[in-house]
């Protein structure tokens, strides 16, 4: 499954930009995707937000129609833009338009507050990741430093290693 992974930052909270990076993430891992999907020259000017939705349509469509397989596509550090319009619109529209093949995946240190993602989220289309699953046990640290490096940890140190988590 090919995997477009974009890093975001506080420079994609404008349209543009965040748009131009979505395009190349996709390009680079996604040859067959429609090389005429452009940014029009009225984004550069400022007048650009109803062209900008316009751009995710012909992006939504194209890895409909070209991109038969499973693709990801990774959005990181999604708090970086999450709250700025402009490009949460955007997003919300991959969120509620994606065709099957296309998992949206967005990475960051707080919920995504997206209309689209609750919409999904009702209807348990989406699953949600949070620390509480990603943290790890005192059992896990101890069996992992036993296992792989050969050391035999005490409760007291395994339990400082998970943050003093149980």
């Amino acid at each position: 499954m090919p995997v477009c992974w974009f890093s975001l930052d506080e420079e994609d909270r404008d349209q543009e930009t965040f748009l131009r990076y979505l395009l190349l993430s996709l390009r680079h891992r996604l040859k067959r995707l429609d090389p005429g999907i452009e940014l029009p020259e009225t984004m550069a000017t400022g007048s650009g937000s109803a062209d900008a939705s316009h751009i995710v349509g012909q992006v939504i469509t194209a890895l409909h129609r070209d991109v038969g397989e499973p693709v990801a596509i990774i959005l990181d550090d999604f708090h970086s833009v999450d709250g700025c319009d402009a490009v949460s619109q955007l997003v919300n529209l991959l969120v509620l338009r994606l065709p099957p093949n296309c998992h949206l995946i967005l990475c960051g240190r707080t919920k995504p507050s997206l209309p689209g993602l609750l919409r999904l989220e009702g209807q348990r289309e989406v699953a949600i990741i949070d620390a509480s699953q990603l943290a790890v046990t005192v059992q896990e640290i101890t069996r992992y430093y036993s296992q792989i490096h050969g050391v035999d940890l005490d409760d007291e140190d395994a339990k400082k290693l998970a943050g003093g988590r149980s």
